[in-house]
């Protein structure tokens, strides 16, 4: 069990009355993924010989530059500022399970009750979540929106900070530590200019107070041609809308993004993408604690809670063990992004959650098979 599932969650997602039933991204965005694939070709994913479907060429993210002990010790602070959860035909996230699923088999034993046909995009992309909320959408004309949660962090209201230390600044470095941190907001409009000092959730921290000691990090991260690359152990990314926020708490965490030197000579962090496991207990801690309409809990015996719970399990497409014979235990979470400089602040907590589930009705001994 992932370390944070024994903490308080704070669990959310954006629900709205709007009409609308599609998952809308963020205009414009490309993200690494799309242009950073394997040269290889998954032998699953490809047609063979004699005029099949093309060869798969999984989406990953650059190997470590052949530059050895480069050193350096610049430090560059960011903060998230537009994200896109992905979905049907969007392509984002990265090749997680190293197959390219149809034409191929899943890497995994699909339990009875994952009744997606669970199919990669064509370079091997693993997306289930993404999936899952675009189906939420249609089946309740509520959107978990990309745009919105976008508009959100720009307005300072939440955030996913990336600290980079011990980077030379140039293209290529051998070794540099890549840490991440959720932020419950800065409470205010940020500049994005690199002076907003962006609290710090004690979730994210070793010790629940010091910034130097966060709980997701990568002290073996690379940068190769100007692509940061960072694989975690874990990461907990919560996604705040307007007034309710849902928890995401990823094992195997795969993290990569360009560093992009402006005019002014700032550095951004364009192209991003961030991907990993979302394992079926996690999945319902964050159905434990989900908040919407402003503090309404989601229990096993709320009309709509079978709807929810079948539409995230039908997705469920990643193994926790990674072993081709293990069931299907994980659904797999794929997020484009992209962040401006910023500076880590004090450390504040998210808002108290309330509102309770009756005895036996809380999601979090719930399973996806029972």
């Amino acid at each position: 069990m992932n370390h944070r599932l024994a903490t308080s969650l704070a669990a959310s997602v954006f629900f709205t009355s709007a009409g609308c039933a599609l998952l809308a991204g963020v205009d414009g965005e490309r993200h690494l993924g799309e242009a950073t694939t394997s040269s290889s070709s998954s032998s699953s994913g490809s047609g063979g010989g004699g005029g099949g479907k093309p060869a798969c060429s999984p989406a990953a993210p650059p190997a470590p530059p052949t530059i050895v002990g480069a050193g350096g010790a610049d430090v560059l602070t960011f903060a998230l500022r537009s994200l896109d959860l992905g979905g049907p035909k969007k392509k984002v996230g990265f090749d997680l399970d190293s197959q390219c699923t149809c034409p191929g088999k899943t890497a995994c034993q699909e339990p009875a009750w994952a009744t997606s046909d669970h199919c990669d995009d064509p370079d091997g992309r693993d997306n289930g979540s993404g999936n899952a909320f675009a189906a939420l959408n249609v089946a309740f004309g509520a959107v978990i929106s990309s745009i919105e949660l976008s508009n959100q962090a720009s307005k300072g209201n939440w955030s996913v900070l990336i600290k980079v230390s011990g980077y030379n600044g140039g293209d290529d470095d051998d070794q540099v530590e890549v840490a991440l941190y959720t932020s419950p907001g800065l409470g205010d409009v940020p500049k994005w200019d690199g002076t907003d000092a962006w609290p710090v959730a004690p979730m994210s921290l070793v010790d629940a107070v010091s910034v130097d000691q966060p709980i997701d990090k990568d002290s073996k991260a690379y940068v190769t041609n100007r692509t940061l690359v960072a694989h975690l152990p874990g990461a907990t990314v919560v996604l705040r809308g307007s007034g309710v926020h849902l928890e995401v708490d990823l094992s195997s965490v795969v993290f990569a993004a360009t560093l992009e030197k402006k005019d002014t000579g700032a550095v951004e962090l364009v192209g991003g993408t961030l991907a990993g496991s979302w394992l079926e207990p996690a999945v319902f801690q964050s159905l434990s604690g989900l908040r919407i309409n402003n503090g309404m809990r989601l229990c096993v015996d709320d009309v709509y809670y079978n709807t929810v719970k079948k539409v995230l399990c039908d997705e469920f497409d990643l193994s926790s063990t990674g072993a081709a014979a293990a069931p299907c235990d994980a659904l797999s979470f794929g997020m484009g992004f992209a962040a401006s400089p910023a500076m880590l602040g004090s450390v504040v907590d998210f808002p108290m959650l309330g509102g309770s589930c009756a005895a036996g009705k809380d999601p979090v001994a719930d399973l996806c098979g029972s």
